[in-house]
C-alpha cells in the first residue's frame, strides 16, 4: 500500500493596504479662455499642503467664508508660481462638520481601545473648532489651515504603510477628507 502526499502552496493573500484603490478626486479645470475643460485627477496621498484663506471679513464667524486651496507635490516642484490643483469655497460650519464626522468615524470603529492612528485623530479633533476660534477672528484661517494639514499629515502615511491590517477609521477618515476637498 502506497500513499502519496501532495501539497499545494497558495500565494500569500495581498495585504489589505494593497487591495485599496487610490481614492481619486476628479475636478473640472477651466483654462484661461474658459473654452477648454480638462478633467484633472489627483489622489489625497499626492496632496502636499492645503491652504485656507478668508474670503470675507465678517466679524460673525458663522457667516465667514474661506477658500480651500489644494497643492500637490507635482505642482509645488514646478518652477514659477504654484497653481493650485483645486479651489473650493467653504464656511466654518463645513469645517466643523468635517471635524465631527471624523470624530464619529473613529468613535464607532473601536469598541475597547483605539489604534494609534485613531488616538492621534481623536486628540486632534477632540475640541470643537468654534470654541477654539473665539476671540481670534483675525487668525481663523490659520487655525483652519493648521487643522486641515494636521489631518492630512496623519492620513498620508496610510497609503505608504505596508500593514496587513488597516483600521476602518483610517479608511473612513481618508474618504471624509477627500470628499470634503472634492465638494
Amino acid at each position: 500500500m502506497s500513499f502519496s502526499v501532495s501539497t499545494t502552496t497558495t500565494s500569500s493573500p495581498l495585504s489589505s493596504a494593497s487591495l485599496l484603490r487610490p481614492l481619486s478626486v476628479s475636478v473640472m479645470a477651466v483654462h484661461i479662455g474658459g473654452k477648454h475643460r480638462d478633467r484633472l485627477h489627483w489622489r489625497l496621498d499626492e496632496v502636499k499642503c492645503i491652504s485656507v484663506t478668508s474670503t470675507s471679513s465678517d466679524e460673525n464667524l458663522t457667516d465667514s467664508h474661506f477658500e480651500v486651496t489644494v497643492f500637490t507635490k507635482t505642482t509645488l516642484t514646478l518652477a514659477g508660481p504654484h497653481d493650485p490643483v483645486h479651489r473650493s469655497e467653504k464656511q466654518l460650519a463645513d469645517f466643523e462638520a468635517l471635524r465631527a464626522a471624523i470624530c464619529r468615524a473613529v468613535d464607532v470603529t473601536h469598541l475597547l481601545s483605539r489604534c494609534s492612528f485613531c488616538k492621534a485623530i481623536k486628540a486632534r479633533c477632540a475640541k470643537k473648532l468654534n470654541s477654539s476660534l473665539e476671540g481670534r477672528e483675525d487668525r481663523t484661517h490659520l487655525t483652519l489651515e493648521q487643522f486641515m494639514n494636521d489631518i492630512l499629515a496623519l492620513l498620508v502615511p496610510l497609503r505608504r504603510s505596508s500593514d496587513k491590517r488597516v483600521c476602518c477609521g483610517k479608511l473612513q477618515c481618508w474618504h471624509l477628507l477627500s470628499q470634503f476637498l472634492r465638494q
